[in-house]
């Protein structure tokens, strides 16, 4: 290699490639010919470290070297699940004010919108709604909130939290910024302001109805535009009346709350709700629901939020914490089968008259086809409309053995448990190391172990 020393972690690569990208990139003075070399070893590089940290963990890592070489300058880098840089600032804005007006309904926003010469804005203003959302409103007419931490504004109720919480994650999911101000270097997409009212004109309370006519395709509004109103109606106990009281905060009745609430808003749909660092929750489940859908169904158990500002946990409560009880965090993973990937392949082929590969990389999108699929997925509901029959899991035959200080594997016949053994966590390797041979079988981290023996019902 030429300009890679020999990495041997996946994090050792990507910070020489963050390094070399910022001596040898055009537009940091470098040259063309140099990066496309990089990239090209990088790409080499990429999928032999990936392997061999899949081999000593057992860990996948969903990432590709198309998408982890993006020419990102600074360590924090990032970019929104749904920028693309097809939509110009006005395009976003729009976006904006029609999924609010969708998941607001009584609520009015003004979405505006700004160019200069460093790049452009977007100024996204609550003006009017049907209850006051300002703490002292005789005090303060409007105010300008920072959208870095909205959930500490204590100018505004918490309903009101929720709102501009929500409209907000929307909104940044079609930002990117790579801006660091301690090499005064500045590159987004777009800048963003929030605020309740105008100087000329504050925030006024007008009761109005619903003013949703049909929602256009590509704006799915999340389910949280009740939030506030369950907030409220959890008093009287009625809409929970099938969760158990726990005003203690006790562990397993939270989760199992959690479970219950699942099973009530998706009841075809087969959930994993598993404990994760002490008092937090992981819950996965493979196509059906969105993760935005599922977020907004269990999100009022999550019991403590991380201020990447300040680098503290800030403790959350609410009325419903109160009465049902609360977790850590929460986290959330949503896996494809291999039936919806191809049956997604397909359809983006047949729309844009090509013949990709799940492996290819796509000229048309400019990344690869894995990746085009798996963004046509997260804001597809899958979400089945009856319980399929299941089948009993065989297990004869089957062994599961220490493979290594952080993973076991499974040896056996497992082809008819394959997609049982990838939703909780599984990857299959036709070469593992058994007493001095090579053989097939599934390797995964320890800590799935209970939960693996669980699923096949095994001692």
């Amino acid at each position: 290699m030429k300009y890679f020393n020999n990495p041997q972690t996946l994090e050792e690569l990507k910070t020489a490639y963050r390094t070399l990208a910022m001596q040898h990139h055009p537009d940091k003075g470098g040259s063309k010919e140099a990066m496309q070399v990089i990239n090209a070893e990088y790409d080499i590089l990429f999928p032999i470290l990936k392997n061999r940290h899949r081999e000593q963990t057992g860990e996948d890592i969903q990432d590709t070297a198309q998408s982890t070489r993006r020419e990102f300058y600074t360590q924090n880098g990032w970019e929104g699940t749904n920028y693309d840089r097809t939509l110009s600032t006005k395009d976003i804005a729009a976006r904006i004010r029609e999924y609010a007006k969708q998941a607001w309904p009584t609520y009015r926003f003004s979405v505006t919108t700004q160019y200069f010469s460093g790049g452009s804005s977007i100024s996204i203003t609550l003006t009017e709604g049907p209850e006051e959302v300002l703490i002292d409103p005789t005090d303060e007419k409007y105010i300008q909130v920072n959208h870095y931490n909205i959930e500490k504004e204590d100018r505004l109720t918490e309903a009101a939290r929720h709102i501009l919480s929500d409209v907000y994650s929307f909104a940044i999911s079609y930002n990117y910024d790579d801006s660091d101000g301690m090499i005064d270097y500045h590159d987004t997409n777009f800048y963003l302001d929030i605020n309740v009212g105008r100087w000329d004109k504050p925030f006024k309370v007008v009761p109005r109805t619903s003013r949703i006519k049909s929602a256009p395709a590509d704006i799915v509004p999340s389910a949280t535009s009740q939030e506030h109103e369950q907030i409220s109606s959890c008093q009287s106990g009625k809409e929970y009346d099938y969760l158990t009281p726990n005003p203690n905060c006790d562990y397993k009745i939270a989760t199992d709350n959690i479970r219950r609430v699942l099973k009530h808003n998706f009841p075809n749909q087969k959930f994993s709700v598993c404990r994760r660092n002490l008092d937090s929750v992981f819950i996965s489940w493979e196509d059906g629901p969105t993760n935005r859908q599922v977020k907004s169904a269990v999100r009022m158990f999550e019991g403590l939020k991380y201020d990447g500002m300040t680098d503290s946990t800030d403790i959350l409560h609410s009325d419903f914490i109160s009465l049902y009880g609360c977790v850590g965090y929460m986290f959330y993973d949503r896996d494809m089968s291999d039936g919806v990937r191809d049956a997604l392949l397909q359809e983006i082929n047949t729309r844009f008259g090509c013949s990709y590969s799940i492996g290819d990389y796509c000229e048309l999108f400019l990344r690869d086809m894995a990746e085009v699929v798996r963004r046509e997925f997260y804001d597809r509901d899958f979400t089945p409309t009856a319980a399929a029959t299941e089948t009993p899991v065989q297990t004869d035959g089957i062994e599961i053995v220490d493979y290594s200080e952080k993973a076991v594997a499974m040896f056996g016949d497992t082809k008819a448990i394959k997609d049982t053994l990838k939703r909780v966590g599984g990857r299959f390797n036709p070469a593992l190391s058994r007493g001095g041979e090579k053989c097939p079988g599934w390797v995964f981290p320890k800590t799935k172990e209970a939960e693996l023996r669980d699923a096949l019902k095994l001692a």
